[in-house]
């Protein structure tokens, strides 16, 4: 009986360093094709060395990385032989010709395909990070990601002190400046990938902050500078990418997040609270 190598990338039988997490990210965002290159390229495009390829591979349970490429020929002839691999990825269109609902069921599915991207590690790992106080946040995002970006921010600003959003390119060098070592950089960047969202990268790694990219399953030129990645697919049946299963990624990680601060949020959304109805709003009221 082979190993079942998803399974094993999901739920580790021992705990993935932050190289092998690297490596994690890069197989199941493109399983399992990514594992057929050689071990010289895999390294390369995750930035990480040879070694801990062939070491990962041994955490696994292969003798070498010979055996793990045939246990991933072995998962592609299955799935070739399963009815489930008859049904198209992108779909032509439904035989009514209702796109809207094309459009619905493909988005239901990269929802699904959300949870088998998910490296827990790296999201307890996160959630560790935010939960610190004395880290500081910031969130940046590119021309349609920093909707994102803001709404994130949005919610963190009230379970939590210390956080900010870059909602302009003009408001790039003053934020970034307040960048201190083992801060946290969140940077939202899809395809296609913009300048701005590299040269911000970039910086925020110059100024040690620890960098968590919100990205899809592609080869986005900031996974080698990323401490995290939170990876979503984004193609459905449409010109334009879906950016649907990264807002439940980060209202996923808004809900675990605020139950892991309860009380210290509830404390501080009432000083808010109080703060907003001294000057006549409600925290629920839009300002005027």
């Amino acid at each position: 009986m082979h190993k079942d190598i998803r399974a094993l990338l999901e739920a580790p039988p021992k705990p993935f360093t932050p190289a092998e997490r690297k490596l994690v990210r890069v197989l199941l965002a493109d399983f399992p094709m990514s594992g057929l290159t050689t071990v010289s390229q895999l390294a390369k495009r995750c930035g990480v060395s040879d070694p801990s390829v062939l070491r990962l591979v041994k955490k696994l349970g292969f003798s070498g990385y010979p055996e793990f490429q045939s246990a991933l020929v072995q998962n592609i002839d299955e799935r070739m032989r399963s009815p489930l691999s008859m049904l198209p990825k992108s779909r032509q269109g439904s035989a009514g010709g209702d796109k809207w609902d094309d459009f619905i069921d493909a988005t239901i599915e990269k929802l699904s395909e959300c949870r088998q991207l998910q490296v827990r590690q790296d999201t307890e790992q996160l959630l560790t990070w935010l939960s610190d106080p004395r880290r500081g946040i910031c969130c940046h995002g590119g021309r349609f990601s920093g909707f994102l970006a803001g709404y994130l921010y949005n919610h963190l600003h009230l379970l939590r002190a210390g956080c900010s959003w870059i909602a302009t390119p003009s408001q790039l060098p003053e934020q970034l400046i307040d960048l201190r070592p083992g801060d946290i950089f969140i940077q939202f960047d899809y395809r296609r990938y913009q300048k701005t969202a590299a040269l911000a990268t970039e910086t925020a790694r110059r100024r040690q902050a620890k960098i968590v990219l919100f990205t899809d399953i592609y080869d986005s030129p900031l996974r080698q500078l990323a401490d995290i990645v939170i990876a979503a697919p984004v193609e459905v049946p449409s010109p334009f990418d879906s950016l649907v299963p990264a807002m439940a990624q980060v209202e996923a990680l808004i809900a675990e997040l605020t139950a892991r601060l309860d009380s210290t949020m509830t404390t501080r959304v009432e000083e808010i609270d109080h703060i907003r109805q001294q000057f006549g709003s409600h925290l629920l009221q839009d300002d005027q």
